[in-house]
């Protein structure tokens, strides 16, 4: 279990779940969405190293409006494309 921190950026509030040389886990959070990135190795998962979803909190249940995960063949460009696709959609 790691070390909760908590701050706001553009009242996006940021908690860091887990940060070990293993695996990075963030939770993000606003009025309007939760997001959780991952990065770790994707063992058993539908990504390679990196995951990013988003949920809309704006019905009765959480709706997800943004999930992406990379795949074998992406750059490190492309996965941060889509991390500032994802970051981009909670401000």
């Amino acid at each position: 279990m790691g070390v909760q921190h908590k701050k706001a950026h553009s009242q996006i509030a940021t908690n860091i779940i887990l940060n070990s040389n293993e695996a990075l886990r963030v939770f993000f959070e606003n009025e309007k969405y939760i997001a959780e990135l991952v990065v770790e190795r994707g063992v058993f998962a539908p990504y390679r190293y990196v995951k990013m979803e988003i949920l809309s909190l704006d019905s009765k249940y959480p709706t997800p409006i943004y999930i992406w995960y990379d795949s074998q063949n992406d750059s490190i460009e492309k996965i941060l494309i889509n991390l500032q696709i994802g970051l981009d959609l909670l401000n």
